[in-house]
């Protein structure tokens, strides 16, 4: 982390390795090739760096940002890191302080006799308070599941005392879903230490049924496959979805959480698969994946969707809510947790209730048939406060 400071605020960076050096720039093209295969412009800022060494990449794009940006927030810097390992996790804040404004560093008082929690909660609550998209940053709340639970820490604090995941769901970032419509007002804290966040939302629907992949790291494509196995054979069971849409299209759309991972960003599978949208040879590959037939093209059109496929839904638990909907929810998810919509978050949220009537906040989840705003227009929807402790 504190290379990074050093690498953003330098002008032109010299990289050193024993008698070898070469400027900053050329480092991703050295990096891309040695990982093996394709050629970068000189920014490195491309597709070929992200799939091969996201690490790399996030501090290219960082770097990139924070001079085009003229600084980042600790939201923004939070969520562009939170790769990165640390022997000291106290340094995810206190290596950011030195590239914020004034006014936010400020807050950030440097002191490592405080207990992890201590510097970790009032950092995210600020960061939450000042940050435009503060539902990135609620995203990474289950992206460190090796950490030790905290009964001290808020649920809606990601404890950076372990190590992060390897999955990131697509649906957690992509910009092209809007379940939550334009944004809503700005975040608040209340209770006893304002450990309560408050923010506008409605429960539109209920985890009825989950099967997990069950599996302790991360799977292979025959394990996948298998997995993809049941989540279908449980879809096809159904007789009709909710919105009208045909069972067998559900599942392809599903599948890919109806996105098409092109190679830099996350585009809508219509406009990615073109002609191959809604055909049945791409997704039944990643159901078995050892037919691959057809020309070049249907060859490639597989391979994208398989790609895409694990990285919008490998290593998700496969959902149906009580009403009907299928969704991809965290594997820690349980039946009776609660899907949730909060104004202006891309996703929804799998949320759990307490006894008081508050809420914990579990993830964010890929459901299919309200990542477009839908949930809307439910009979009955309106906004109020949902309290996440």
């Amino acid at each position: 982390m504190w290379v990074l400071q050093e690498l953003v605020v330098a002008h032109d960076p010299l990289v050193i390795c024993g008698e070898y050096e070469t400027i900053w720039a050329a480092l991703s093209i050295i990096a891309c090739a040695a990982l093996g295969g394709g050629t970068l412009g000189v920014n490195g800022n491309t597709a070929e760096l992200r799939l091969r060494c996201p690490e790399l990449y996030d501090m290219q794009v960082t770097r990139a940002r924070h001079f085009t940006d003229n600084q980042l927030t600790l939201c923004e810097f939070l969520c562009a890191t939170y790769r990165r390992a640390l022997s000291e996790p106290k340094d995810r804040i206190y290596a950011l302080r030195g590239l914020l404004k004034e006014e936010e560093a400020s807050s950030i008082e440097v002191n490592y006799e405080l207990e992890a929690s201590e510097v970790f909660e009032p950092a995210i609550r600020d960061a939450l308070s000042r940050g435009t998209n503060p539902f990135r940053l609620l995203a990474l709340v289950p992206s460190f599941p090796s950490a030790p639970i905290s009964t001290s820490n808020p649920s809606w604090v990601p404890n950076y005392s372990g190590h992060t995941t390897e999955y990131e769901q697509i649906f957690s970032f992509a910009k092209i879903y809007r379940a939550g419509g334009p944004a809503g007002r700005q975040i608040s804290f209340t209770g006893l230490n304002q450990k309560i966040l408050c923010l506008d939302g409605h429960i539109v629907d209920k985890v009825s049924h989950c099967l997990s992949p069950k599996y302790p790291e991360r799977l292979t494509v025959q394990e996948l496959a298998r997995w993809y196995q049941k989540c279908q054979k449980y879809v096809l069971q159904a007789n009709s979805y909710p919105t009208g849409e045909d069972i067998v299209a559900c599942w392809w759309r599903f599948l890919v959480c109806d996105t098409c991972f092109s190679g830099f960003e996350n585009i809508k599978a219509a406009e990615g698969f073109k002609s191959h949208y809604l055909d049945p040879k791409l997704s039944d590959f990643v159901t078995n994946p050892t037919r691959l037939e057809g020309d070049d093209a249907l060859r490639n059109a597989q391979d994208t969707y398989r790609d895409t496929a694990f990285r919008a839904s490998g290593g998700s638990s496969f959902c149906l809510t009580a009403g009907g909907y299928f969704a991809w929810i965290p594997t820690h998810a349980r039946s009776d947790d609660y899907i949730c919509i909060f104004a202006g978050a891309t996703c929804p949220f799998v949320v759990r209730e307490r006894p008081e009537g508050d809420h914990t906040l579990v993830e964010c989840a890929y459901v299919h048939g309200m990542m477009d705003g839908e949930a809307l227009d439910f009979k009955g929807f309106k906004w109020g406060e949902i309290r996440i402790h």
